[in-house]
C-alpha cells in the first residue's frame, strides 16, 4: 500500500480550523428581527476591511481552502476562484452561510457581522473578482435589496474586567513569545521578557489588550499588545552577559530562553497586589519586586542580589535622541545643572536645547552604587562581587522639563530620609488571600437506568465577568479534590464531590498562567502545561491559594502563533512528565513532538515527533505513551497512536504561512524539504463522522468502574463523546478497534481523569475551533462519566484472526442471529498519506475512491456462547474497517453497536 496510510471520506472539516465558507442555507430576504445593516456595511468597507479580512482568511481558512483561490488544501472544499457556490456567491448569501452554518459547518458567529463580511470582501476582491466567471460587482439595486433594520442593533457590550491577579503570562504581540505583565497599579505596566529577564515593555495607560484573544473570544487568534503609551527611555533594563550588553546570539535558541549560566528564571512568588520574580543572572541569585510608588510616575525596582565572586551590570535606563547632554543632579538642586563627578546624586541624560529642559530619564540607586553614565550604553548599575546579600532600590523616572526633573530630585529627598529597604524575603513566604470566597453549585446527577451515565458537575456562575471558567484539563488530589485549569489561566480547587453533588465547593487556587492545557496533582502539588513552561504551584502558607508559580521546566522553543499549544501532561511510573507540542501553525523546529521531562525538571528530552496538533494523550500501565492527533496537512484523519522513543508520527514540515508561522521560524525552507517513505502506523484511525477532533487518552483499571475497567478511554474534543479501545500486538506491533459509548458530553472533552476516592471517570473541555464537530457544544463542563451497576451489555473485545475477526462479549449470545452472517455488516477502506487536507476513502490497496464490502464466509459462535469467528478470506492489513453488529442476547434482548477497526498486521498462518 505505496503512499497508502491506513480513514473515510471527509464527512466534515477539520475542528481546528475555520471550516467551509460556503455551507449554508441561502436565508429568507424578508427575514424579520434583523438589526445588521447589510447594505451599510458591505458599502463601507475599504481597504482596512479588505486587510483585516485577508489576515482573517490567512490564519483561519486558507488551511482548507488554499492560497490561491483555485487550489483547495482541503479537496471537498469550494475554490473560491472557480466555484461552483452551492449556497450563493453574492456577498449575503456568503454571510448567511457563515452566519447560520449548513450541512456540517457550524455557525461561524464567533466573527462580529462586520468581520463576516470583511472575509467575504477579502474573497470576492481576490479571488472572485479575477478568475470567478460568475463574479457580479455590487450595485445600488442589489443594496437596496439586502434586508433592512427591522430592530435596534443590541448595545456593544462592554468587555468585562478580567481578573488575572497582579500578573497575566503570555507572548507579548508577535515578536516576544514569554513574557510576564505586571499591574503596577495607577494604569501603569511592566512586562518582563521571561526569556531574558530584560524588559519587553513598560508603559502607562493599561493593562493589556486581550480583546481578540482566547481571553474574550472563542476562537482568540490574536495577540496581546500593551495598552497604553511607552515611557520613553525606562524599558531599556537589559542585563549584560559575558561583560557586554551585545552579547553574541548566534548561536542561541530562536524562542527559548538563553542559556542558564547567564539567566535562570526560577519564577514568581505573589504577596498581596506585588510580584516577586526569582531568576539568576550570571550565577547570582536575584528577587526583584517591580513597583510604582504612590503619588509620583516614578519607576521602582527592588533587588535582593545574593552573594556572588562576579560583579553584575545592568542597563536601567537609555534614552535615545538629539542634544542629549549626561550628569548627576544633586537631590536638593534648584535648577537643572548637571554635574560630572557627584557622588549620590540622580543619574540624568536630557535633551537641552537653547538651555530647555525636554525628556530625560533619571535614575538612582538606593542602597547601591551611583548609576555611571555611559553616552552609547546608558546608564549603567554596577552590582559589585560580594561576599553577603545586597539590597538595591532602583528608582527611576521618565518626564519632560526642568520642573519634572527638580520634581522627581525632591521626591527621592524625601524617600531617603527613610532607612528602611524593602524586605523582599519576607515576601516570598506567601501572603494574604486573593480570592477567599469559596463558590458553591449543584451538581446534577442523571437518574437513567443505564450501566453508565453522565453526572455534571455545574460550573459557578461569575456574572462580573471576572473568570471565564472554559475548562481546559483536571487532575485529582488522592483524598477525592479535583483541580481544574481553564484556557485563560486559573487554576480551581474543586471540593465536596459526593455521590449526590449535592453541595460542590470552587475556590480559585491560581490565576494568570500562559494558556494551560494540561494539569497533574504530584506529592500534593500542582503542575501546570502552559504555552511556555511546566509551572508547579506551591502555596506556601497553606491558605488555598498558590504563592509561588515555580518555572519547574522551561520550553525551548515557543511559537507566538495563536495555535501554537501545549497539550496535555502525563506521569509514568518513573515520574517523568510527557507533554506534545504541534507542529504545523507554529514556528516549532520539530515537525510535533512529545517532550520528557525528568522527575525534577531538570532534564528535558524529545521522545518522539511528527504530530500535527495533538491535543492530548495517555499513558499506559507499562508507562508507554499514546498520542491522539487530528485531520489536517499530512494527517489523513483522527487518530492515536501508542508511541515509542525516536518514533515519527506522520507530521511533515512542508507548510508555512510566512511572518506568522514557518518552520523553525523560517530557517527551514519548506519547500525543500523531502517527506519520508513512511511513518509509524497507529493504534486507530478514525473517521470524521466519529471523531473529528481527538482529544486525549485514559487507561482506567479502577474496578469499581465496572465492565469497562482495564480499557483504554479516548476522548473527544469536536464531537464531546467517550470511547473504548480494545487493544492487540502482534509480533510488536499494534492496533485497535474503538466503540463509542452512547453518552452526550455537553462541551467538547479532551481530558480525563480517574477520581481516587471514587474510581469513576472525570473529563473536562471546551469548544472554540470545531466547525466540523457536534453543534451546540458549551465553552467549558466538567463531566462524571459514572458506572451505575446496572447490566452492560457489551463487545469487550475484538482480535484480528488469521482467518478473519473474532468478536467477544460479555453476555451470552442469541445462537440464532449469532451465526447469521447477515448481522454483521463490514467495509473497509484505506487513507492517502500526502501534504493535502486530510484524505478521501480509497478501496484498499488502490487509488479509486470508495469502500469495500467485506464478504463474511461462515460465522462461528464459540461453546460458551460469548464470542464469534468471522470468516474473512485473505483478511489482510487495512487503515479502516467499519464493524457493525445487529444481535440478540441469550434472553432476546437486542444488541446493536458500530466499532471501528485499524489492521496493521493480520497474524501468521
Amino acid at each position: 500500500m505505496e503512499g497508502m496510510v491506513k480513514n473515510p471520506v471527509f464527512l466534515a472539516l477539520s475542528a481546528l480550523l475555520l471550516p467551509s465558507l460556503l455551507s449554508a442555507q441561502k436565508a429568507d430576504p424578508n427575514e424579520t428581527g434583523n438589526s445588521v445593516d447589510h447594505a451599510g456595511i458591505i458599502k463601507s468597507l475599504d481597504g482596512a476591511g479588505y486587510a483585516r479580512g485577508k489576515s482573517t482568511y490567512e490564519n483561519l481558512c486558507a488551511n482548507c481552502h488554499g492560497n490561491d483561490g483555485r487550489t483547495p488544501a482541503l479537496p471537498i472544499s469550494p475554490a473560491f476562484g472557480k466555484g461552483p457556490f452551492k449556497f450563493g456567491d453574492d456577498p449575503y448569501s456568503m454571510f448567511v452561510t457563515l452566519t447560520k452554518g449548513n450541512g456540517l459547518m457550524g455557525p461561524q458567529t464567533w466573527m462580529s457581522p462586520r468581520e463576516r463580511y470583511e472575509v467575504i470582501h477579502y474573497l470576492r476582491e481576490s479571488f472572485m473578482k479575477p478568475s470567478y466567471p460568475g463574479y457580479k460587482p455590487v450595485s445600488e439595486e442589489y443594496l437596496d435589496e439586502l434586508p433592512k433594520v427591522t430592530v435596534a442593533p443590541p448595545p456593544k457590550k462592554k468587555l468585562p474586567n478580567r481578573d488575572f491577579g497582579p500578573a497575566l503570562a503570555s507572548q507579548l504581540g508577535r515578536d516576544l513569545s514569554s513574557a510576564l505583565t505586571i499591574s503596577l497599579g495607577d494604569d501603569h505596566t511592566i512586562s518582563y521578557d521571561l526569556h531574558t529577564m530584560d524588559l519587553a515593555g513598560l508603559w502607562k495607560g493599561g493593562f493589556l489588550d486581550l480583546s481578540n484573544t482566547q481571553h474574550y473570544r472563542e476562537r482568540g487568534g490574536g495577540v496581546p499588545l500593551a495598552k497604553g503609551e511607552p515611557i520613553p527611555g525606562l524599558d531599556a533594563w537589559k542585563w549584560a552577559h559575558e561583560g557586554t550588553f551585545d552579547y553574541p546570539t548566534e548561536n542561541l535558541l530562536p524562542r527559548g530562553p538563553i542559556p542558564s549560566k547567564w539567566m535562570d528564571y526560577h519564577g514568581h512568588y505573589l504577596h498581596e497586589s506585588h510580584v516577586i520574580l526569582s531568576y539568576s543572572i550570571n550565577g547570582r541569585k536575584i528577587l526583584e519586586m517591580p513597583s510604582k510608588p504612590r503619588g509620583f510616575g516614578a519607576i521602582a525596582q527592588a533587588l535582593r542580589v545574593e552573594p556572588g565572586k562576579k560583579a553584575l551590570r545592568l542597563r536601567t535606563a537609555k534614552l535615545e535622541g538629539e542634544n542629549l547632554v549626561h550628569g548627576y543632579l544633586p537631590l536638593r538642586a534648584k535648577e537643572a545643572k548637571l554635574e560630572q563627578n557627584l557622588k549620590g546624586g540622580l543619574a540624568v541624560s536630557m535633551e537641552r536645547t537653547e538651555g530647555k529642559v525636554g525628556r530625560f530619564t533619571a535614575v538612582l540607586a538606593k542602597g547601591g552604587p551611583p548609576p555611571e553614565l555611559d553616552k552609547k550604553r546608558g546608564t549603567i548599575l554596577t552590582i559589585p562581587a560580594s561576599p553577603k546579600a545586597q539590597v538595591i532600590e532602583v528608582i527611576r523616572f521618565s518626564g519632560q522639563g526642568e520642573g519634572e526633573l527638580l520634581s522627581f530630585a525632591s521626591y527621592l529627598t524625601h524617600l531617603r530620609k527613610s532607612n528602611k529597604s524593602t524586605d523582599l524575603k519576607a515576601k516570598t513566604r506567601g501572603g494574604p488571600g486573593r480570592w477567599p470566597e469559596v463558590l458553591k453549585t449543584r451538581g446534577k446527577t442523571s437518574s437513567e437506568r443505564k450501566p453508565y451515565v453522565m453526572d455534571t458537575l455545574t460550573l459557578p456562575k461569575i456574572p462580573s465577568g471576572k473568570t471565564w471558567l472554559r475548562t481546559s484539563a483536571l487532575a485529582f488530589f488522592p483524598d477525592g479534590r479535583m483541580a481544574v485549569c481553564t484556557h485563560g489561566g486559573d487554576v480551581w480547587i474543586v471540593s465536596g464531590i459526593d455521590d449526590s453533588l449535592a453541595e460542590v465547593r470552587w475556590k480559585r487556587f491560581a490565576a494568570g498562567m500562559y494558556e494551560p492545557f494540561g494539569l497533574q496533582v504530584i506529592e500534593g502539588k500542582v503542575y501546570v502545561t502552559c504555552k511556555d513552561r511546566l509551572v508547579r504551584l506551591h502555596d506556601l502558607n497553606e491558605d488555598g491559594e498558590a504563592d509561588f508559580y515555580e518555572s519547574f521546566s522551561a520550553d525551548e522553543d515557543v511559537s507566538t502563533f495563536f495555535h501554537a499549544y501545549n497539550f496535555d501532561l502525563q506521569r509514568d511510573g518513573k515520574g517523568n512528565l510527557y507533554y506534545a507540542k504541534s507542529g504545523q501553525y507554529t514556528s516549532y523546529a520539530l515537525p510535533g513532538s512529545v517532550i520528557k521531562v525528568s522527575p525534577d525538571g531538570k532534564k528535558r528530552e524529545v521522545h518522539c515527533t511528527g504530530f500535527r496538533t495533538p491535543n492530548g494523550m495517555g499513558i499506559m500501565p507499562d508507562g508507554r505513551v499514546t498520542v491522539s492527533d487530528n485531520q489536517g496537512s499530512w494527517m489523513p484523519a483522527s487518530k492515536v497512536s501508542l508511541c515509542r522513543e525516536g518514533g515519527f508520527y506522520g507530521y511533515v514540515q512542508t507548510h508555512s504561512k510566512g511572518n506568522l508561522w514557518a518552520p523553525d521560524g523560517g530557517r527551514i525552507d519548506h519547500t525543500k524539504v523531502i517527506p519520508p517513505k513512511s511513518f509509524d502506523q497507529p493504534l486507530i484511525w478514525m473517521p470524521q463522522s466519529f471523531d473529528n477532533s481527538s482529544g486525549g487518552q485514559l487507561w482506567i483499571d479502577d474496578p469499581r468502574w465496572g465492565p469497562l475497567s482495564g480499557k483504554l478511554l479516548h476522548t473527544s474534543f469536536g464531537k464531546g463523546w467517550l470511547y473504548y479501545m480494545m487493544l492487540q500486538e502482534i509480533d510488536g506491533i499494534s492496533q485497535a478497534a474503538i466503540v463509542k459509548l452512547k453518552i452526550d458530553a455537553l462541551t467538547g472533552i479532551h481530558r480525563a481523569r480517574v477520581n481516587p476516592k471514587d474510581g469513576q471517570v472525570y473529563a473536562t473541555g471546551l469548544n472554540g475551533w470545531n466547525g466540523g464537530g457536534r453543534r451546540g457544544l458549551s465553552q467549558g463542563h466538567v463531566h462524571r462519566f459514572r458506572y451505575t451497576g446496572e447490566n452492560a451489555r457489551l463487545l469487550s473485545d475484538l482480535k484480528v484472526r488469521k482467518d478473519g475477526i473474532e468478536l467477544f462479549f460479555n453476555f451470552r449470545l442469541d445462537l440464532e442471529t449469532a451465526k447469521d452472517p447477515e448481522s454483521y455488516e463490514l467495509e473497509q477502506w484505506d487513507y492517502k498519506w500526502s501534504s493535502g487536507y486530510g484524505s478521501r476513502e480509497y478501496l484498499p490497496g488502490t487509488e479509486r475512491k470508495g469502500r469495500e464490502k467485506i464478504h463474511l464466509g461462515k460465522v462461528t459462535v464459540a461453546p460458551d456462547g460469548r464470542s464469534v469467528h468471522l470468516d474473512i478470506e485473505g483478511i489482510k492489513p487495512v487503515n479502516q474497517v467499519r464493524i457493525g453488529i445487529n444481535l440478540k442476547s441469550s434472553s432476546g434482548n437486542a444488541f446493536e453497536d458500530m466499532a471501528y477497526l485499524t489492521i496493521n498486521k493480520v497474524p501468521p498462518g
